[in-house]
């Protein structure tokens, strides 16, 4: 359980500085294509930039946690089989 507590860990880490720099690209992207102001200025534009990047941290981190519960279910489950 250890090992799959690190390795999990250690896929998170990088899932987080992945979305982390995507979020970045798409807001400069998306800024400098519709010609909108960047996500630290004083406008209604920014609370656009905010949702945007919860949406892709929350998607990241929901996909991880679906996908750590089944890895944890089906270790969970092999152990019970044979008890």
């Amino acid at each position: 359980m250890r090992r799959l507590i690190s390795v999990s860990s250690l896929i998170l880490t990088a899932i987080m500085f992945a979305s982390g720099y995507a979020v970045s690209f798409a807001v400069t992207v998306l800024a400098k294509t519709f010609d909108l102001p960047g996500p630290y200025v004083d406008s209604p534009i920014a609370w656009f930039w905010l949702g945007l990047s919860l949406l892709v941290l929350f998607g990241a981190s929901f996909a991880f946690c679906n996908w750590f519960a089944r890895r944890v279910a089906k270790k969970i489950s092999a152990t019970t089989t044979f008890d």
